[in-house]
This record gives structure tokens, sequence and C-alpha cells, in this order.
């Protein structure tokens, strides 16, 4: 599905914030489209 959606990247000036343990994941990912 990536192949289907514009390209994307991580908006300038942010920063994920992510979190570990048992799982890993994602709180909070801010993109911009092209």
């Amino acid at each position: 599905w990536l192949a289907r959606i514009p390209a994307f990247r991580i908006k300038t000036g942010t920063e994920p914030i992510t979190f570990g343990g048992h799982v890993f994941g994602i709180e909070n990912l801010i993109l911009e489209w092209s």
C-alpha cells in the first residue's frame, strides 16, 4: 500500500514519541505529505 500513497516524511521540527518494553510503539508521529 505504500506504493499507492503520496510521498511523506516526518514533519520538520517534530520528533516521533516512542515507547518500548515488551512491545514497541509510537505514541505520536506527525507526518507531512509532498
